[in-house]
């Protein structure tokens, strides 16, 4: 819902923009969508999560079933959100990163896993792909 929300917002603040070039942004947000610069390297959510349990400097909370870890180093900051059993897309990881680019540009990468294929998991994927439209097209006018 809060995601939901969030996203909703940013396209009513960014509709102006939107409109800019909008075929040279998608193209951006496919090659970042399609091979992302820190990608999940995990091959299922249960090997990503038990990984993440292991690690250090995290943060991990809980916020509407959903858990969250949050993970910094030197090179970039990222959000794993691990969906509840509940989700329809279940189990469904997403890996948001940032990192600072050149003419300080912040640099946003989402990757997307889920265990099953599934229609709920298309629509996770098409949601932050527009998310990440979004983010460019910002900087893209």
């Amino acid at each position: 819902m809060i995601r939901r929300t969030i996203i909703f917002i940013l396209v009513c603040l960014m509709s102006p923009i939107l409109m800019a070039n909008d075929s040279k942004v998608w193209e951006v947000v496919d090659r970042i969508f399609e091979h992302p610069n820190f990608p999940i390297q995990y091959s299922s959510v249960s090997e990503a999560r038990s990984s993440l349990e292991k690690g250090h400097d995290l943060t991990f909370n809980k916020e509407s079933g959903y858990t969250k870890v949050r993970v910094k180093n030197k090179e970039n900051s990222a959000l794993w959100t691990f969906f509840p059993s509940e989700h329809p897309a279940y189990p469904t990881v997403i890996k948001t990163s940032t990192y600072d680019g050149d003419n300080g540009i912040l640099f946003l990468e989402v990757d997307v896993l889920c265990d099953k294929p599934s229609k709920s998991c298309e629509e996770l994927k098409a949601e932050a792909k527009e998310m990440l439209f979004n983010h460019y097209a910002m900087y893209m006018q």
